[in-house]
């Protein structure tokens, strides 16, 4: 099955400050969401569950 080369979309950062008691401490959590995009093509629907994909035939 040919698969293009990955593309990088860019990705989605999320920084969380939780402030933790009285004297002002706090914490700092960040989430990166990474995605890749590729193309498929010549594959069959039956590989990857036909209803999966129905959506994406024109």
């Amino acid at each position: 099955m040919p698969v293009s080369h990955g593309a990088y979309l860019p990705t989605k950062r999320s920084l969380y400050t939780i402030i933790g008691g009285p004297e002002k401490s706090r914490e700092n959590f960040d989430q990166a969401i990474h995605k890749i995009r590729i193309v498929l093509w010549e594959c069959s629907t039956t590989v990857f569950g036909g209803a999966r994909l129905s959506h994406l035939e024109a």
